[in-house]
């Protein structure tokens, strides 16, 4: 359903491309996007356009894939942490899940001052 863009109704614009997504698709996933769009305050709500300035393309497209079927290929450290820090705002716990735990299976001694800093700061605390 992803690669074949059925039932669009919004687009999403990041920092350099387009992408494109059916609002019941992002509202049934992510509190942030239902609130985008059902909120009579927003402008999102009868708007075909989203402008998501804080992502990059590629978090994004990994992003939506995400959302569409709940996995996430090639992961690296980097988009990790990149992904880790939007799901903060979009509000996509499942993510963050994913996220965290990739950081601490792959948790080194060069890095882990790096991972702490960032859960220091979104304030993931776990026991």
């Amino acid at each position: 359903m992803y690669n074949q863009r059925l039932f669009c109704d919004v687009k999403l614009r990041t920092k350099s491309e387009f992408f494109e997504a059916p609002r019941s698709i992002l509202s049934a996933r992510t509190p942030s996007f239902r609130a985008m769009f059902t909120t009579t305050k927003t402008k999102e709500k009868s708007k075909e356009l989203v402008i998501l300035a804080d992502l990059d393309a590629d978090i994004m497209h990994r992003m939506l894939l995400y959302l569409y079927t709940d996995t996430l290929e090639d992961l690296k450290r980097e988009t990790a942490f990149k992904l880790y820090v939007a799901e903060i705002k979009y509000q996509i716990l499942p993510l963050k899940d994913c996220c965290s735990t990739f950081l601490m299976s792959n948790l080194t001694i060069n890095n882990v001052c790096e991972v702490l800093i960032l859960a220091d700061t979104i304030q993931d605390i776990r026991p």
